[in-house]
């Protein structure tokens, strides 16, 4: 089935993996811009952190918030679901179901993402620092520097403080968990896609190794500057100010 907008005007393919043209397609960095300015705007994450966060996005469910693993659908109670892939399903479908919402919206996520953010009850969690994942975190990624303790943290992370291998690491060690937790080869390949999403976003390169920024910082281009063509395309033109 083909990604077409939805009512929120993201491409979606409910039931179906990635949209068309891929991972990083333009119908993906469509909805990357528009995500990425509602985590900024209403959410107040870091353009890093969200740069990092969309490197698993773009793994997981190529920005396709009706993504189901497999092609399942409707999907069971083992089928990942959403933009970040929740597994069991049921750590997002049950939230929506009780607020009388549709789990294959981006407001929908945005919300779970949120209520992980803020929550204190750890059947909520999703961000957890914990062993054997912190032991391998720290024997492999070199720096000495401990990760973000919660998802609060993270979502403020700033490219001072962690390179972006640091922070597209920690999510598959403290947040994802995939079976593949102990392999490094998923670092590296997602702090390339971590560094294409922060170019895309302010029209800089990471700094490297982390430090201080030129002052002042590029204002991010999803709110100030030149939006690519495809982004203002068909009457949907809504970062300008």
């Amino acid at each position: 089935m083909a990604s077409t907008l939805d009512s929120e005007g993201f491409y979606s393919d409910v039931g179906g993996v990635t949209l068309d043209g891929g991972r990083m397609g333009e119908q993906a960095q469509w909805n990357a811009q528009r995500l990425a300015y509602i985590l900024e705007k209403d959410y107040n994450w870091s353009i890093d952190a969200i740069s990092a966060w969309f490197s698993a996005i773009t793994y997981e469910s190529g920005f396709n918030p009706g993504c189901c693993e497999g092609g399942v659908y409707p999907p069971t109670r083992s089928t990942g679901v959403g933009l970040v892939q929740w597994t069991p399903s049921t750590n997002l479908i049950d939230f929506t179901d009780g607020w009388g919402v549709y789990w294959y919206l981006v407001s929908s996520q945005c919300r779970k993402f949120e209520l992980e953010r803020t929550t204190t009850d750890s059947n909520i969690k999703q961000w957890f620092v914990m062993e054997p994942y912190y032991s391998f975190y720290m024997d492999n990624i070199g720096t000495g520097r401990e990760p973000c303790r919660t998802f609060d943290e993270f979502t403020h992370a700033t490219l001072t403080e962690y390179s972006m291998l640091e922070l597209c690491a920690m999510i598959p060690e403290f947040y994802t968990r995939p079976a593949s937790w102990d392999s490094t080869d998923n670092w590296y390949r997602n702090a390339e896609a971590g560094n294409f999403w922060y170019n895309a976003l302010t029209g800089e390169l990471p700094p490297t190794p982390p430090g201080p920024r030129p002052d002042p910082f590029p204002k991010p281009i999803l709110r100030y500057g030149k939006i690519p063509w495809f982004y203002t395309s068909g009457g949907y033109n809504v970062y300008r100010r």
